[in-house]
């Protein structure tokens, strides 16, 4: 069953500076992991001159930054900056940007002197801007769909390789056997086994049959030496061959239901279809671990694609 997944990756929520200028990365990091080194905080020189407001960018999604029209942004992130500006006695005003990468590029570009929203610091981050200390740390996240048992859930293991390949074994040691019984017996035992080829062999075959389930209806029955040792032989044989064949096809059928294509850790991944939101650091994730990634525009469009 091909599931879509929904990814997401909030490694740490900050507030942004302007960075010294180095050579920037990739906007969804270079690794999708937060750097583990301290990260400085906003500096004296980051404060704008002549007593003009903070220019903050604002960018994100709920519950961390919380746009409704007509309104101020409002949230978690918006919350957390608002204490630290009244604290530090900053006057500023918001500008709110459609995406957080759009509003760590205003930051390098000068634009704005603080980015505030649920932006996750990774290596390739750090090396354009500035981080003040993380006020919030989560893991990966993946939204999956929830297992449900259908009609074709039940009838896949019957057509699974491993039951056909069990089907089409037993099938071809039945013809054998047939066709040994036939030999030995279409010339001294037409009326069970007739000397026409079809018939001959499809008679041996249903004597095959009926003797390796120890049915022996008694219909067909071999009269000859040879036949009557083909049907030893076969007798022996069936003990062994209808126990294994029963057993391999058995553990067929409960390795192709254990085995279904659940997603329990994100090495999982591998060539799934994943949701993740464009230009984060779980795209890059996705990525990495070979994954068929689906850009969306923000989270609930990604749930609404699991459901579907």
């Amino acid at each position: 069953m091909r599931h879509l997944v929904c990814i997401t990756c909030l490694l740490s929520l900050t507030l942004l500076t302007p960075g010294d200028g180095r050579a920037a990365g990739d906007d969804g990091g270079s690794d999708g992991t937060p750097s583990s080194r301290p990260l400085a905080g906003a500096t004296p020189s980051s404060r704008p001159a002549s007593g003009k407001p903070l220019r903050v960018g604002v960018a994100g999604s709920k519950p961390f930054v919380v746009r409704k029209p007509g309104q101020k942004p409002q949230g978690l992130s918006i919350d957390v900056w608002t204490a630290a500006a009244h604290q530090l006695r900053l006057r500023w005003h918001a500008r709110v940007f459609g995406s957080v990468a759009e509003a760590l590029a205003a930051v390098e570009r000068g634009e704005v002197d603080v980015a505030v929203g649920p932006i996750s610091i990774t290596a390739a981050r750090a090396e354009r801007v500035d981080f003040t200390q993380p006020y919030f740390r989560s893991s990966v996240g993946m939204l999956v769909p929830a297992t449900q048992t259908s009609i074709w859930d039940h009838i896949r293991p019957f057509v699974s390789s491993a039951f056909l390949i069990g089907a089409a074994t037993l099938l071809l040691v039945l013809l054998a056997v047939g066709l040994l019984v036939w030999l030995a017996e279409r010339r001294k035992n037409p009326e069970h086994f007739p000397r026409r080829v079809l018939p001959g062999v499809a008679n041996g075959m249903w004597f095959a049959l009926v003797t390796m389930t120890t049915v022996g209806y008694g219909d067909r029955a071999p009269v000859t030496s040879a036949g009557r040792m083909v049907a030893g032989a076969w007798m022996l044989v069936a003990m062994v061959t209808a126990s294994s064949l029963t057993a391999a096809i058995a553990t067929a059928l409960t390795l192709s239901q254990i085995d279904q294509p659940g997603i329990s850790s994100i090495q999982d991944l591998r060539r799934r279809r994943v949701a993740v939101v464009r230009g984060t650091p779980g795209e890059h994730l996705a990525r990495r671990f070979r994954a068929r990634v689906q850009l969306i525009a923000d989270k609930e469009q990604g749930i609404e694609q699991v459901r579907a």
